[in-house]
């Protein structure tokens, strides 16, 4: 931790300098607080789900509806955290897009739009996007969180960050596979393991 404006500010664990907009595959490691066992028990290599479980599996498939850029690869649900490899599609052509219809609504007075650059500097932002690894991952852990609060009027909280790795090259993601795939038969021996 480092000293921000004489307050401790927690260090980013994304990759400095690093466009998490880039078309490419990303492996997710999200954890829930304390890491407690809230998404299920593992039997027989498999994760029996408690309805938490149901509902964190429910919203990360429904992210990839939400997230036009996004493409779901392999992912898990984990007693205690989740795994998922997200590929980013282009998202300058998406981009091109969106641009498109923001000039075509201004033109036609529909709505108002946010300029497109933000933040202390005025820098381009890739938060004002949806084409950012950090809004989407947001929106999941927002959105499970709601639903467990709401619909099964449960406390529930995530870790306060996450953990990326970027994929580099097929060798690197054919090994984030079988890592995920295998993840519920090596339970034990996984470092989120916990009793």
């Amino acid at each position: 931790m480092t000293l921000f404006k004489n307050k401790y500010r927690i260090e980013s664990n994304r990759l400095q300098g690093y466009d998490y907009t880039k078309d490419g595959a990303y492996f997710i490691t999200i954890c829930v607080r304390y890491h407690q066992h809230r998404f299920g028990t593992i039997k027989n290599g498999k994760l029996i789900p408690t309805p938490e479980g149901e509902i964190a599996q429910q919203c990360w498939l429904e992210m990839f509806e939400h997230f036009e850029n996004a493409k779901m690869d392999e992912f898990i649900i984990m007693p205690n955290h989740m795994h998922g490899i997200i590929f980013i599609d282009d998202p300058e052509q998406i981009a091109a897009k969106h641009r498109r219809s923001q000039q075509q609504a201004r033109e036609h007075e529909e709505c108002f739009l946010l300029p497109p650059h933000g933040g202390i500097t005025g820098d381009s932002n890739a938060m004002l996007t949806k084409h950012c690894i950090g809004k989407m991952v947001r929106w999941y852990k927002a959105k499970c969180t709601f639903k467990i609060r709401n619909e099964l009027e449960k406390p529930f909280e995530w870790l306060g960050n996450y953990y990326d790795h970027i994929v580099r090259n097929q060798q690197d993601f054919e090994r984030i596979q079988h890592y995920i795939i295998s993840n519920p038969t090596k339970w034990e021996a996984d470092k989120f393991y916990t009793t």
